[in-house]
């Protein structure tokens, strides 16, 4: 956002250095091995190119991704859909006008065919089709009514057909029980009113829940339409024949059709997760299961040189000296710290800053200012400019902000994570980490601070955080934020699983400077040789030494 030269908000009193007493020794040891001017001689232009070149891989790769998921499905969907529909058609209809009487049972079959095909075209909706989702909603929406108002249909026309004896009931011949025929139209009522009230909901909810919520209530809400014309709707319409006459054909093939639909109900019903296993599978046949599909999921339909352009008009950074205290003790939005930030250009922010809101705030503040203390030492006084979510995301422009979360994280020379105990519990967290590598960037670019100073009292605990993280299980502030950061979990590694296991490798692979992780000459090892120095570990675990610069 373009800071306006005629409003000059008042600065706050720069925070002085931390001096020497401010902090435990242990920690400040931990911190003056940091390597804070390896980049200080960063070629901006050959970042910008990289960053360009991700971007434009991670496109290639989510065309790939869905090409792989969606074309599949819809040609093969449409094969199944077009024909069997249009022979449905003919059967049910032709016969009323005395051509080819002897097709109507048949028609039954065409259904068979049809009702598989229609799950089939589902699977090419991804969870970033917002706009494709809606409108398969409203096509849901306007079958549910139709079905509200047949059912209503076919309780008419039962009443209307009672007389001496109930004979006719739903065209049957002879006489069948009163109860039964009262019994018989208790069910289409039923059906009706839920189908229409569900209708409006779906109508309702369609333009305000988040994607993959909507996606996941289409499935729910076909499962429950193939449960009801299976167990319910149609039964009801050939169980009297069944009771009082001769099954024929027509009542076969109707019976077959109603197995079918209620054993595909059940299943969309009882599996939660059928499309993504589904769509998972169709990417893993078509080897277009890549990370980067996850940034290409945020930018969207975006060109770099757009996506560029908006950069420059919401990347900004703010100097450390300008950060308060009370600004870390609390995650609600303040338009007034916003003032405080920056326009920066892209390679000109020192360090993009990702922490968890719910870590004790008065040791993160000690963290920062130790961090901070360390690159005065080693910048000569010059103070630091970082991304710090709460005075760098413009609330109003908070998507372009989310769309350039990619860029903004290339545009930083590090990333500093502040680890406390629900950092890894946080999933805006995870992504940030996770977006900054397949951005291109080195894990010597990133550093870690943990928030408690006897970090060796708790590297057991460390070590039994990372092997048993579950992006399933982490939090986000909102459920709108959740459901769009687990699309991209989704759209990255096709599951929470695998998207969990990347993470693990990750963390344990990262070079940290941590107490204890270096030699006499300056080589620090990686956390997962750390880790597996204090215990058997039960997983492949990357090696090497990282030799430490400066």
């Amino acid at each position: 956002m373009a800071k306006s030269a005629s409003i000059s908000p008042p600065l706050p009193t720069p925070v002085p250095p931390p001096s020497a007493d401010q902090a435990p020794q242990k920690q400040e040891k931990q911190d003056s091995r940091v390597n804070f001017l390896s980049r200080s001689s960063m070629n901006v232009e050959d970042d910008r190119k990289m960053a360009a070149a991700r971007l434009q891989h991670a496109k290639a790769q989510g065309k790939k991704r869905r090409d792989a998921i969606s074309k599949p499905p819809i040609i093969v969907g449409s094969i199944l859909f077009l024909p069997s529909g249009l022979f449905f058609l003919a059967c049910k209809t032709l016969p009323v006008f005395g051509i080819f009487e002897g097709l109507k049972p048949y028609g039954w079959f065409g259904g068979c065919i049809g009702a598989v095909a229609v799950p089939i075209l589902l699977v090419a909706l991804l969870p970033e089709d917002i706009e494709r989702i809606r409108l398969v909603t409203k096509m849901i929406v306007a079958i549910f009514a139709f079905a509200g108002c047949c059912a209503s249909a076919l309780v008419l026309l039962a009443v209307m057909s009672f007389n001496d004896g109930c004979k006719d009931v739903f065209g049957t011949s002879g006489t069948v029980p009163c109860w039964f025929a009262k019994l018989s139209i208790l069910w289409p009522v039923l059906f009706g009113l839920g189908y229409i009230t569900t209708s409006l909901y779906l109508w309702k909810r369609s333009q305000t829940l988040p994607a993959r919520d909507l996606l996941s209530r289409v499935w729910k809400a076909l499962g429950s339409f193939y449960f009801y014309l299976g167990w319910i709707v149609f039964p009801l319409a050939w169980v009297p024949r069944l009771a009082f006459e001769e099954l024929d054909l027509d009542s076969k093939a109707l019976a077959v059709l109603c197995a079918e639909l209620g054993v595909l109900g059940l299943i969309f019903l009882l599996n939660d997760r059928i499309r993504e296993d589904l769509q998972r599978w169709l990417a893993w046949k078509g080897a277009a299961i890549n990370s980067a599909a996850a940034v290409a999921s945020l930018i969207g339909q975006r060109t770099e040189a757009e996506l560029f352009q908006m950069l420059n008009n919401v990347f900004t950074g703010v100097p450390l000296d300008r950060v308060s205290k009370a600004s870390i003790k609390s995650n609600q939005p303040d338009a007034e710290l916003n003032k405080l930030a920056e326009n920066k250009k892209f390679g000109n922010v020192d360090a993009f800053f990702s922490h968890s809101w719910h870590d004790d705030a008065d040791k993160k503040w000690e963290a920062i200012q130790l961090w901070r203390k360390e690159y005065l030492k080693h910048s000569h006084g010059k103070e630091a400019v970082v991304w710090i979510d709460k005075y760098c995301i413009d609330q109003n422009h908070i998507m372009d902000s989310l769309a350039v979360l990619p860029l903004s994280l290339a545009g930083c020379q590090r990333l500093v994570i502040f680890y406390g105990p629900t950092y890894l519990s946080r999933l805006w967290c995870i992504i940030e980490l996770f977006i900054f590598i397949e951005m291109g960037k080195d894990v010597k670019d990133i550093e870690l601070r943990k928030l408690d100073v006897e970090w060796k009292k708790g590297i057991g605990k460390m070590r039994h955080e990372i092997l048993t993280f579950d992006a399933g299980s982490c939090d986000c502030y909102s459920k709108d934020d959740k459901a769009r950061m687990m699309t991209l979990i989704e759209a990255g590694c096709g599951s929470v699983v695998d998207f969990s296991e990347k993470v693990k490798a990750l963390l344990l692979d990262l070079s940290l400077l941590i107490a204890g992780g270096g030699d006499k000459h300056g080589n620090y090892r990686r956390l997962s040789e750390v880790l597996e120095s204090m215990g058997d570990m039960d997983i492949e675990l990357g090696v090497g030494t990282t030799k430490k610069k400066g």
